[in-house]
């Protein structure tokens, strides 16, 4: 879990303290990590990691809000055109 946390929104955040991170500064991890190329899966995969942890602070009253919530994540529009065979195929 470590390593997934410091290879995704730890590499952005650095050592800040959980009080001090806001929506915004998630968000532009997001953002940031979009540009660097990361698959939208790979993204979702670490905001998800991201919202437990700080809901998790928010039940040990460490936080007051969880700043993961209403946070915009880039779909993919992957649509894969289907070719059919031809009879002689």
């Amino acid at each position: 879990m470590k390593n997934k946390f410091y290879g995704s929104f730890g590499k952005y955040l650095g050592e800040r303290k959980l009080c001090d991170i806001t929506n915004i500064d998630i968000q532009s991890v997001i953002n940031q990590m979009s540009s660097d190329g990361r698959a939208v899966s790979s993204m979702r995969e670490a905001l998800g990691r991201m919202r437990e942890c700080m809901e998790s602070a928010r039940n040990n009253q460490i936080l007051s809000i969880n700043p993961c919530f209403e946070i915009s994540v880039p779909w993919e529009n992957r649509q894969v055109t289907r070719r059919f065979l031809s009879r002689e195929e």
